[in-house]
């Protein structure tokens, strides 16, 4: 018997063993024909809430109070790998039907997806106002049901999960976690190109976040790859003068800058400032933060002009024109 409250029990596949999960920190295996516990699994440091068997019964997953979720060997009753990442407790975990992923349903009002062989958090669903107490995947694996103690039920799409790891990747980035937003990205660049094509307008916008983390990882060649890419795809799918077109520009010239492509980040900047104004007027603020931009750098080159031309042997004054035939 346990010593403390049942929080759940199945059975495994073949249907000859049960598994108890118990506020009592432990999960039990029985044996169903003579009801002996054959094994104890114990390593959590709060109550059990969750336990059940993957498809082939030999590994368990284990929910806990703990914040944490547990991948255990049947045989030996070892624990084989931890997942951490919620901030409350985690009331259910299982796996979705080809085993290669975790969902996980917690306290914190968030639901969690895990690749089981990276240990990495995929992405998070965090609509529910209250607890989120199971989650399980659809037979087939593209949908997910949620309830809650905000007294909903709520049936996800994570077909279209990509838009869902981009918002959480860009929270990531936010908070400086560029190695794990890089790899959110990434996958939802991945689901974009298999779900919706290549030249996809939606493939860009992960290409143009994706480039974003490069850029602040100091990664430029990789950056100005990733904004290249995504100009050319929006430019064939809505032509030169879409402001998806001065956006990826505007982000171009920032690159050029920092390399020294003085030139192009200032062509990069007119053309961009030039559709902004042509679409949303001179007053629009994201023409008048290009406009900010490209006014900064004219009056940074021309300092620079000063400071680099030899004086001016009637007033001891620099000449600016020396700087521009020399570039």
């Amino acid at each position: 018997m346990h010593s403390g409250s049942v929080n759940k029990a199945i059975y495994n596949p073949s249907g000859d063993k049960i598994l108890s999960a118990s506020h009592d920190k432990t999960i039990k295996e029985w044996d169903v024909r003579t009801g002996q516990c054959l094994r104890i699994f114990s390593g959590h440091s709060g109550s059990v809430n969750s336990a059940v068997y993957n498809l082939s019964g030999d590994k368990i997953l284990s929910a806990s109070h703990d914040k944490t979720i547990k991948v255990w060997d049947v045989k030996t009753g070892r624990c084989l790998q931890v997942f951490s990442g919620h901030s409350g407790s985690v009331n259910s975990a299982v796996y979705n039907p080809s085993g290669d992923k975790i969902l996980s349903a917690s306290s914190d009002k968030t639901i969690k997806e895990w690749d089981v062989k990276t240990g990495g958090c995929l992405w998070a669903f965090s609509e529910h106002s209250n607890s989120v107490n199971s989650a399980v995947y659809n037979p087939f694996g593209d949908k997910i049901l949620s309830a809650s103690s905000d007294k909903t039920i709520k049936e996800w799409d994570i077909e279209n999960k990509s838009t869902l790891l981009n918002n959480y990747a860009a929270l990531l980035q936010d908070l400086g976690d560029y190695k794990q937003a890089l790899e959110l990205y990434e996958h939802s660049l991945l689901i974009s190109r298999k779900t919706l094509g290549s030249d996809h307008p939606s493939v860009a916008t992960t290409m143009n976040n994706l480039a974003a983390v490069y850029e602040a990882m100091g990664d430029y060649k990789q950056a100005l790859e990733l904004y290249e890419s995504a100009l050319q795809i929006v430019n064939r799918t809505f032509g030169n003068t879409h402001p998806d077109i001065a956006r990826i520009l505007n982000n171009l010239a920032v690159i050029f800058i920092k390399v020294g492509r003085i030139d192009e980040a200032r062509s990069n900047y007119q053309k961009a400032l030039t559709i902004m104004e042509s679409i949303f007027g001179k007053n629009d603020k994201n023409s008048q933060i290009i406009r900010a931009s490209l006014n900064d750098l004219e009056d940074k080159l021309k300092d620079q002009a000063e400071q680099d031309a030899p004086p001016d042997r009637e007033n001891g004054r620099r000449s600016i024109g020396s700087y521009w035939r020399g570039r």
